[in-house]
């Protein structure tokens, strides 16, 4: 089955630029990848044990889940330059979840459970080009996360101990945050230049 594209002139200068809106092609070959995702298992991903806040917070048996709700956030444009295209688009995780194992030590007392986060709207700005010139080469030039919600949940704290911790919150769930975000923007980019 042939992917849908828009036609683009033949007849144009080198220095004429053109700019489409490919959605319907963005979202047939997203919904390729969804399909990819989920039959070969990398809807799921495991999170490396980590240390965060000074070490006082440890991290292990990690995942993050749900790669496969991919969408397309806006339109996706392709410029069209004599022999080179830039292909823009935002995509995004309506919802990813994430689960781990955590030990974190107050003073001399260690406390652990179990960190629930739940992600809403985590978008990815890319840009593609090729260029014809280059016997078809295509490169990853800009590769943007743009930040959504995160609800983080902990179990195994007392209620006097979250008193004590509830300043410390925003910075937990900002460290973890940026954690996940690096992850998330590591797998998107390893994915897109393996496929290209």
């Amino acid at each position: 089955m042939a992917v849908p594209v828009c036609s683009l002139p033949t007849n144009m200068n080198s220095t004429d630029k053109l700019k489409y809106t490919i959605n319907v092609s963005v979202d047939y070959l997203l919904k390729k990848a969804k399909n990819y995702i989920r039959k070969n298992g990398k809807s799921t991903i495991v999170i490396p044990n980590l240390e965060i806040l000074g070490r006082y917070l440890k991290i292990s048996n990690g995942t993050l889940r749900d790669f496969s709700n991919l969408r397309r956030m806006g339109d996706a444009t392709i410029f069209d330059t004599g022999r080179t295209r830039s292909i823009r688009v935002g995509f995004g995780f309506s919802t990813l979840k994430f689960k781990c194992n955590y030990e974190l030590t107050i003073g001399s007392s260690t406390f652990s459970g179990n960190i629930f986060a739940v992600i809403n709207g985590l978008g990815i700005a890319a840009k593609l080009n090729v260029d014809y010139d280059e016997a078809y080469d295509v490169s990853l030039e800009n590769f943007q996360i743009k930040r959504g919600q995160i609800i983080v949940k902990m179990t195994g704290l007392l209620d006097s101990l979250m008193n004590v911790i509830s300043p410390l919150i925003s910075s937990i769930d900002t460290e973890l945050y940026d954690v996940i975000e690096v992850i998330i923007g590591n797998y998107v980019k390893e994915e897109i230049k393996f496929h290209l």
